[in-house]
């Protein structure tokens, strides 16, 4: 094989590279990086739906723990919301922690305060 040869099989196996294999494997990447994002997008959806649940029930015990105290407290023409809200909103920031989702205090303190207005609209109905 002559020397000519061996350079135009470098230049075909050069062009290959770079008009073919490379922007394929570049694709290929960029799709893969894609799928990693939905995928990962949708995990942290469906964990924070999960911590909706959650919260859900956390609520539920924190009226049922200071039910006691609040009966107390209206008593004396005060409340006891912002203690039981409180103490919501730690369980809600533990349950973030342990399943990786970043705690916003603020969107977490509007999702319990529309629950509990909820919660009082359905019962007032009642």
């Amino acid at each position: 094989m002559s020397i000519k040869d061996k350079i135009t099989i470098l230049i075909a196996l050069a062009t290959f590279l770079f008009t073919v294999l490379i922007p394929t494997l570049i694709m290929w990447y960029k799709s893969w990086k894609k799928y990693k994002a939905a995928k990962t997008e949708a995990e942290k959806q469906a964990a924070k739906n999960e911590i909706k649940t959650n919260a859900q029930n956390f609520i539920i015990e924190a009226e049922n723990l200071y039910k006691d105290v609040d009966s107390i407290m209206k008593g004396q023409g005060k409340t006891c919301g912002a203690i039981k809200k409180d103490s919501v909103m730690t369980k809600i920031q533990s349950d973030c922690l342990a399943k990786g989702v970043e705690f916003i205090a603020e969107e977490w303190g509007d999702y319990i305060d529309k629950q509990v207005a909820l919660t009082r609209q359905v019962n007032a109905k009642k």
